[in-house]
């Protein structure tokens, strides 16, 4: 059996993680970007899309605004 360094299964997860670790912080930049950026009907459009409130939303953006995007 494998050693744990060398777990191709480990390596797997590693990899996902690290994918899903930057899918999360692209998803914050482009939230924050057009919740903050973006025109009339921004707001209405990123809850469309994400299905989140509007006060969810605006949580989110304090959130963003206070530890920047992608901060957990």
């Amino acid at each position: 059996m494998a050693t744990t360094t060398d777990d191709p299964r480990r390596a797997r997860l590693k990899r996902a993680v690290k994918k899903l670790t930057d899918a999360q912080a692209e998803y914050d930049d482009a939230l924050f970007d057009l919740l903050t950026n973006g025109g009339y009907g921004s707001r209405k459009a990123a809850s469309e899309m994400t299905g989140l409130t509007a006060e969810a939303l605006r949580l989110r953006l304090i959130k963003l605004k206070a530890h920047g995007p992608a901060a957990e």
